[in-house]
C-alpha cells in the first residue's frame, strides 16, 4: 500500500533522493558530549574552575572528550581550527596576544599563563563541539541550559533563605550568586 509524503503518493520503498535520510547518532559522539558536558558542569559548579585542583579535573575531561571525539566529524566549515570558525578564533587569539604582553610588561608571566590555558580550553571545547554530531550537540545543549537552570535555582535559593555561601550581600541587598561567583 502506497504511503503518503510531502511530495505526492509515492510507494515507501521509493522514496525521493532529496529527502535527507536521518543519521544514526554515533556512540562515540554521545559519549564525548557526556564528557564535554561534565568537563562544563564541573568548571560551572566549582566557581568557574577558579583553583588548580578544579582546572586539572576539567583538562582531564576534556582530554577524555577530545579522545573520545569520533575520527571524521560533520565540520561544516573548515577553519584554522579544524571546524572552529574564524569569528572564534581570531578574537581569541588575540586576547592570547593581549594576555602575553601583559603579563611581560608587568613581569607577571605566571599570571598570563593561566589566561592561555583559559583560551585554549575554550579553544579545545569549540573544536570538540564542532566535531559532534546534531544529536551530541543536542545533548550538550540540553545539558548547558540545565546547568544554567541549576545554578539560577541554587542562587535563588540562597537568597531565599539567607544563604551566605550562595548569596552576597552589599549594601543592605541580598544578591544570589550561587556556586558560579566569578
Amino acid at each position: 500500500m502506497p504511503l503518503i509524503s510531502m511530495q505526492g503518493i509515492e510507494p515507501f520503498e521509493r522514496a525521493p533522493r532529496s529527502l535527507p535520510r536521518p543519521a544514526r547518532p554515533s556512540p562515540d559522539s554521545q559519549w564525548a558530549a557526556a564528557l564535554l558536558l561534565g568537563a562544563i558542569s564541573v568548571a560551572l559548579l566549582a566557581q568557574g574552575a577558579f583553583y588548580p585542583r578544579t582546572q586539572l579535573w576539567v583538562a582531564v575531561l576534556l582530554a577524555a572528550a577530545l579522545l573520545a571525539l569520533p575520527r571524521s566529524g560533520p565540520q561544516s566549515r573548515s577553519g584554522p581550527l579544524g571546524g572552529v570558525d574564524r569569528a572564534v578564533t581570531l578574537p581569541a587569539l588575540g586576547l592570547a596576544a593581549w594576555a602575553s604582553i601583559d603579563a611581560a610588561l608587568h613581569s607577571q608571566l605566571r599570571g598570563g599563563v593561566a589566561y592561555l590555558i583559559l583560551l585554549a580550553g575554550m579553544l579545545l571545547v569549540f573544536l570538540a563541539c564542532a566535531r559532534l554530531d546534531a544529536a551530541a550537540r543536542d545533548l550538550v545543549l540540553t545539558g548547558l541550559t540545565g546547568c544554567g537552570v541549576l545554578l539560577a535555582l541554587i542562587g535563588w535559593l540562597g537568597l531565599a533563605l539567607h544563604l551566605s555561601r550562595w548569596t552576597w550581600q552589599g549594601q543592605g541587598l541580598w544578591r544570589a550568586s550561587s556556586t558560579l561567583t566569578y
